[in-house]
């Protein structure tokens, strides 16, 4: 199990060991099932709450994104490597904090941008 807390702190993303992702809202200790479709577990996902978009990266190489006002997936696609780690990078002028970082065990660095 894994936790990150959103950047403007309102809520918890909480990761199980099963492919679930949780969101508990602090105040109101409130649950909601977000998303639930990697085929294993979760290894890491970034939060971008300016995009209301979380990206998951799965053990199995699964990256999906998804909007967190639907809950519905907006990309999800399987990649050669296991899933290691993921991260935003530090938002420009120019990539206005919509690029993302995927490393896999095969040593690739997969580089996404989120667009509207």
């Amino acid at each position: 199990i894994s936790m990150e807390k959103s950047p403007s702190g309102e809520f918890w993303l909480i990761l199980d060991g099963n492919g679930k992702l949780t969101k508990l809202k602090i105040e109101t200790e409130e649950q909601e099932n977000v998303m639930e479709f990697n085929s294993g577990e979760f290894k890491d996902i970034a939060i971008n709450e300016e995009y209301n978009a979380v990206v998951s990266l799965g053990t199995d190489g699964r990256v999906a994104l998804m909007d967190l006002v639907t809950g519905k997936p907006v990309y999800y696609q399987k990649f050669v490597g296991l899933g290691n780690k993921i991260a935003y990078a530090p938002k420009t002028p120019t990539n206005r904090g919509r690029v993302v970082v995927c490393g896999f065990s095969n040593g690739l660095l997969r580089v996404f941008y989120l667009e509207d």
